[in-house]
């Protein structure tokens, strides 16, 4: 019996289906390859097409306000802003790090940029007075002629009494040479720190003086006639009369203390009139009515700035009971009250007093 053998008909029929099927299977993969090929093709050509630019500017002044990061952003092409760090913290000085997202078609592209946030403000310390005057043996409170010590962006600094030893930051601290036992003038020195370590110095001075010696009276030589509003003298003073209105100027607004006699303490009428003409060289009495009998009578109408205006308030008169300087002008510098303290009025308007009580001049003196 004779094997049988596949007819060559059935065998090239399954080769040629076979080479159809690798055929079509290399075309789907070429197609697939293909499709992915042309569309990464073009995302690449729309990925290198979204551009973003920025500012060369990118250094912001700490505590800047109302500051937005799209400031950065000088142009933006072929795309639109997806996403962007919309907070900057401009308290916190260093650098930060803004990120921005460009997209396009569901391509997007990323930038960033770094923002430093530094602090160039110093503090600044301001003072009451640039020269302070105290007598010899007298004390004074140093913070006690600082307006304000403050950093522009945070406020007010705390005083510390030392430099702290740790790592603290935003204080000011005082130092001083003052020695109050010795005429001279000091130097007291106002060191400030600010939080992000800004240091700014300032100074003032303290000046002291010798305490002024009063003469015991031993008689009294001056005539009644000298006592008068009409006095006669017209001659200079002995003074110099501009440098006694600028101090009693300088002293507006001190305060009315009973007793009192310098600007460490605060002053009394007459107490003002002793300081002032004490820094001209001369030692007036230190009392109103003593004062009536110092220098030399002048008249209302002869008046020159840097005279002494003795005064009799309400229904004292003739006692005197009130001093104060002339700086012309129909005006003069006294210390008048608690309420009030050393202040300057019209002298004719001193003149009316309170109701029926007006008040008088006893006697003008020129020293």
């Amino acid at each position: 019996m004779k094997d049988s053998v596949p007819t060559s008909k059935g065998g090239s029929k399954i080769k040629k289906m076979n080479f159809f099927a690798n055929i079509f299977f290399i075309l789907i993969t070429i197609s697939t390859y293909g499709v992915a090929f042309y569309q990464n093709f073009k995302n690449k050509e729309i990925y290198d097409a979204l551009y973003m630019s920025f500012s060369d500017v990118k250094v912001i002044e700490y505590g800047s306000e109302n500051y937005s990061t799209l400031d950065f952003v000088e142009t933006m092409e072929n795309g639109s802003l997806s996403e962007y760090t919309e907070n900057l913290d401009t308290k916190t000085v260093g650098v930060q790090r803004l990120s921005y997202q460009i997209s396009q078609d569901d391509i997007s592209k990323e930038y960033s940029i770094d923002v430093l946030i530094e602090d160039t403000k110093k503090p600044v310390i301001k003072f009451k007075k640039n020269v302070i005057t105290i007598y010899v043996g007298g004390s004074y409170d140093y913070k006690s002629n600082i307006s304000s010590v403050t950093d522009q962006v945070d406020g007010a600094l705390p005083y510390k009494s030392k430099k702290p030893e740790v790592n603290e930051k935003g204080y000011y601290t005082i130092t001083s040479n003052l020695n109050n036992k010795k005429v001279g003038t000091y130097k007291v020195t106002v060191n400030a720190v600010d939080k992000n370590e800004n240091v700014t110095t300032a100074s003032y001075d303290i000046k002291v003086i010798a305490k002024p010696v009063v003469k015991k009276k031993t008689t009294k030589t001056t005539t009644t006639t000298s006592n008068k509003v009409t006095g006669s003298y017209t001659g200079p003073s002995s003074i110099d009369t501009s440098s006694a209105v600028n101090t009693a100027k300088s002293l507006l607004g001190y305060r009315y203390v009973y007793g009192g006699a310098s600007p460490s303490t605060g002053f009394d009428c007459s107490g003002l009139i002793y300081y002032i003409y004490k820094l001209q060289g001369k030692t007036l009495a230190r009392t109103t009515s003593g004062m009536q009998y110092n220098g030399k009578a002048v008249s209302e109408s002869n008046m020159m700035p840097g005279d002494i205006i003795v005064w009799s308030t309400g229904r004292s008169y003739p006692t005197p009971t009130h001093v104060a300087l002339y700086i012309g002008g129909g005006q003069m510098i006294h210390a008048t009250n608690p309420r009030q303290g050393v202040i300057k009025s019209s002298v004719n308007g001193w003149k009316e007093g309170v109701g029926s009580n007006p008040n008088k001049i006893v006697t003008i003196r020129r020293v």
